[in-house]
């Protein structure tokens, strides 16, 4: 992964939290195709962000966090198909934060505080 990049010339491995390395390391011992899958949304997010980036999430105030949904190519299609991905952007450069799936039993209250964890533990969020 190291040798894609984004428009801001960052390779792919500097813009995974290492959370969000950790959940897809995870993801391939069930998903085998999960690293390919990221790779080439990465790719798509970085030829058309404002499409691919997703539905900006409210509440984290001025920091920008992005949820989408990945297509998978080990999961099934349909509306739960797929993984989901919250990014967020700084300084014009999208970092991938957390990756799951619709299948893992964690309510989006759960979520969120992951997500604000991880914020503020890179020190984005007071």
């Amino acid at each position: 992964m190291a040798d894609d990049t984004n428009a801001g010339g960052s390779p792919l491995v500097d813009r995974l939290f290492p959370e969000f390395h950790r959940d897809l390391s995870s993801s391939l011992k069930r998903y085998r195709n999960a690293a390919r899958d990221v790779e080439a949304f990465a790719r798509l997010l970085d030829i058309n962000a404002e499409k691919q980036r997703g539905a900006r999430m409210q509440g984290f105030g001025p920091v920008e966090v992005y949820k989408t949904r990945v297509i998978s190519r080990d999961i099934p299609a349909g509306k739960s198909g797929g993984f989901r991905v919250i990014l967020t952007r700084h300084q014009g450069i999208y970092y991938f934060v957390m990756i799951y799936t619709h299948t893992t039993r964690r309510s989006e209250s759960d979520i969120r505080h992951e997500i604000v964890r991880r914020l503020r533990n890179h020190g984005w969020l007071d």
